[in-house]
């Protein structure tokens, strides 16, 4: 339908165009993604290992170990050395036993000829998995390079002998190349790997956990294979001295509320003001690793990690264990003798005398500095010696007391104490370093705390168990191009799409109605689908009403024929209404019902969710209840001729409606708006099967 000239700004795109709302994306990434899913979709592809000698391997592994793997590791390593198909993923949450599987399957590949060619995300990453798995590994970005630009690149896709130092990257069919943490390697990687290994008759396996933090560059492939494609799941925590905790792990991966219990009943939880919070950690920090314990600190950003380091270092510095003077760092803190260090930038031409260079992410004791600011290292690993150079220092070294959420990924310790910004931090930012220390891992959320009024002991708890939910509920997982393309594409003419648009135009005509002067209509700037006013006509009610108008008739058509739809193909879920009653007024109370349900599930699986029972778990979902179960009602009352446009109840609209001007917050805030109305629900689930209501 048309809009008004109101509802669109100056370059004339729709203001229900939210500014950087469109995805873009290459036709490129989009193909990467389709060939990733063919590849592991179509079997046959590769010759692979029997099930009955891999079972009978595996069994020899446990034999050799000393342990014995559960059923997840099991099934994952048989699905990867026996899967004719060119490409699996596996899906392996914090500490579910990856690196034991990764090692049983080279077990496995070894006893039956093949090989296994592991790869990482990061130099530092692969030089882990070397050690944990006893196997040369490189980083996907090199292995990557040397099969397409580098000097034996050519001999490399012809099978052709290639120089001693560049034959570990020769692949034969029968190998195996296994990318971990596949879920921070980008889309155009991971297809470059697919087909560089496809090239050779390889076998292509990623492992990792979507529910992690992703790669930097395009990414959500390993999200789209485990939702598209034959995956194996993970599903027993070895990592936690506490099997609760394990249990309470996968809550907060899934972003189920209930995990918020175990953490406040395990006094894991605390909330404070932000500069109190960041000595409380750094002090549980110190008490942990003064106990002899493994101990991180973790924050959201490198500022916070910075301030961190900067504290740890005046305390060393003043019970004599670092040298006061120092070279100034990258961060702009000061690094001594004795101070531990990290470097941020790969040198490989400065490496130690066994031949490990620097790489991103290495941690390095201070043993000595020159008189250039040179420094001297010893590597906090393998021990390596070297010296960094006074401008490699200045560019590139911070200090290694803290770490940020995803740095700390992969890591295993004893505990944790991580600083969060509840307002910036989704469930990811969470999971990773909650799932860090097998004995404690701490969560310290930052908040408002007014001057001189310090939270009670309750109070704190309140503070920071809210803080945790709102954490928990904001997704920040990144979605493939086809994800979410395909949402875009299917959210579009929804009741839930339509909705937003009519609460929009009559917040609107509201504000005029308080304030006839367009330019200060507060909903324009406080309404979270557009961040700038349109400009136009005068947004006048009478000149919106015919576009309210047409708004509510094409909600009202969806709902009435998403309930013919309903009604024709019988559902499963119809069975809660049952038969249509003869009854006149039972019969329009029975449309009316099935209307509403259809309206509140549009754009909502009802093959995952029992649509009259269904409680919402995300922000979103509760959004897309709250305004379409609203509409949906609103429809048919229009329908039948009971109400007007003019009359439409949306929770948003009535609220703000109610609310009385507040001309200080005005000022200050949102001009009369408060925002955290539009993030409070008006509901609390659908009760069936007498029908949604609003609660």
């Amino acid at each position: 339908m048309p809009k008004p000239a109101t509802l669109r700004r100056k370059d004339g795109v729709s203001v229900f165009t939210a500014h950087g709302a469109a995805r873009y994306t290459s036709e490129q990434i989009l193909t990467a993604e389709t060939d990733l899913v063919q590849a592991a979709t179509i079997p046959g592809v590769i010759t692979a290992t029997a099930p009955e000698r891999a079972a009978a391997t595996l069994t020899d592994f446990e034999r050799q170990a000393g342990q014995q793997l559960d059923a997840g590791q099991r099934k994952l390593v048989e699905s990867f050395a026996t899967d004719t198909r060119q490409t699996v993923a596996g899906i392996g949450p914090a500490g579910t036993g990856k690196t034991t599987a990764m090692r049983a399957l080279a077990h496995v590949l070894n006893a039956d000829g093949r090989r296994l060619v592991p790869l990482a995300s990061s130099g530092t990453a692969a030089a882990v998995l070397a050690a944990e798995l006893g196997l040369p590994s490189e980083n996907v970005h090199k292995f990557v390079h040397k099969h397409t630009k580098g000097t034996s690149a050519t001999d490399l896709y012809q099978g052709q002998p290639v120089p001693a130092e560049v034959e570990q990257f020769r692949l034969r069919p029968g190998d195996v190349v296994l990318v971990d943490e596949a879920g921070m390697t980008g889309t155009p990687n991971l297809d470059r790997l697919r087909q560089i290994t496809d090239n050779h008759g390889t076998a292509l396996r990623l492992l990792g956990d979507h529910y992690q933090f992703s790669a930097v560059e395009s990414g959500g492939a390993l999200r789209l294979l485990a939702s598209e494609t034959p995956t194996v799941v993970l599903d027993e925590v070895h990592r936690f001295n506490d099997p609760t905790e394990a249990a309470a792990s996968l809550q907060l991966r899934e972003g189920d509320n209930a995990a918020v219990d175990f953490y406040a009943n395990a006094g894991r939880l605390h909330a404070g003001d932000n500069d109190d919070l960041r000595e409380r950690v750094y002090q549980a920090w110190l008490a942990d690793t003064q106990g002899g314990r493994d101990s991180l600190t973790i924050a959201g950003t490198n500022q916070e990690v910075t301030a961190l380091s900067e504290r740890a270092r005046e305390d060393l510095v003043a019970a004599g264990k670092v040298a006061a003077d120092g070279v100034t760092l990258h961060d702009g803190n000061q690094a001594g003798t004795g101070d531990l260090i990290v470097t941020r930038t790969p040198r490989r031409d400065l490496a130690c005398q066994g031949g490990q260079f620097v790489k991103n992410g290495d941690t390095w004791t201070v043993e000595t500095r020159h008189g250039d600011d040179a420094l001297a290292v010893r590597h906090a690993e393998h021990g390596g010696r070297l010296v960094l150079p006074a401008a490699y220092v200045a560019e590139s070294v911070e200090l290694a007391y803290a770490v940020t959420g995803h740095r700390s990924q992969g890591r295993t310790v004893d505990t944790t104490h991580s600083l969060i910004d509840p307002e910036l931090c989704g469930r990811e930012g969470a999971y990773v370093p909650v799932t860090r220390g097998k004995e404690a891992n701490h969560l310290y959320f930052a908040v408002e705390v007014p001057e001189d009024q310090p939270l009670t002991p309750d109070q704190e708890q309140s503070e920071a168990q809210a803080a945790f939910v709102r954490v928990l509920d904001r997704d920040d997982a990144e979605r493939s191009a086809t994800e979410t393309l395909r949402d875009k594409l299917a959210r579009a003419g929804t009741i839930a799409d339509l909705a937003d648009k009519l609460a929009y135009t009559e917040e609107l005509r509201a504000a005029h109605r308080r304030d006839p002067d367009p330019a200060e209509h507060a909903v324009l700037n406080s309404a979270p689908w557009i961040t700038v006013a349109p400009v136009g006509d005068d947004p006048t009610p009478d000149r919106l009403a015919g576009y309210t108008s047409a708004l509510a008739d094409a909600i009202g058509e969806r709902a009435r024929t998403l309930a013919e739809q309903a009604i024709t193909e019988r559902p499963h879920w119809m069975d809660y209404p049952g038969e249509e009653p003869t009854d006149p007024t039972a019969k329009e109370m029975w449309h009316e019902r099935v209307a509403l349900i259809c309206a509140a599930t549009d754009h909502v699986d009802a093959e995952q969710h029992n649509p009259w029972g269904w409680t919402p778990k995300t922000p979103e979902e509760r959004r897309i209840l709250d305004i379409a179960s609203a509409a949906a009602h609103q429809a048919h009352d229009i329908t039948t001729g009971r109400r007007t446009p003019d009359q439409i109840p949306y929770p948003e609209v009535e609220a703000r409606q109610q609310q009385p001007i507040q001309p200080q917050r005005d000022e200050l805030a949102y001009g009369g708006f408060d925002p955290t109305l539009l993030e409070t629900p008006n509901y609390q689930t659908i009760q069936g099967p007498a029908g949604p209501r609003l609660i």
